[in-house]
């Protein structure tokens, strides 16, 4: 198995074969995860890439 090094992303099937992913920081702490199940890895896959393509995207902070 490969070593993890953080930060990162680790996507795992559930027990029924449905794929999510987890984001973590440096320190191994979660921070984001997909909130969605995925039915085939491919589509986890999608999912980090749009993640990972946003981050230069603006942030708009609302209220007080």
């Amino acid at each position: 198995m490969t070593a993890i090094t953080y930060p990162c992303f680790i996507a795992r099937p559930d027990g029924r074969g449905r794929w999510y992913w987890t984001y973590y920081v440096r320190e191994g702490k979660p921070i984001a995860d997909s909130k969605e199940a995925f039915f085939d890895r491919r589509d986890c896959e999608e999912s980090i890439r749009q993640v990972q393509q946003s981050l230069a995207s603006p942030v708009f902070f609302f209220g007080l």
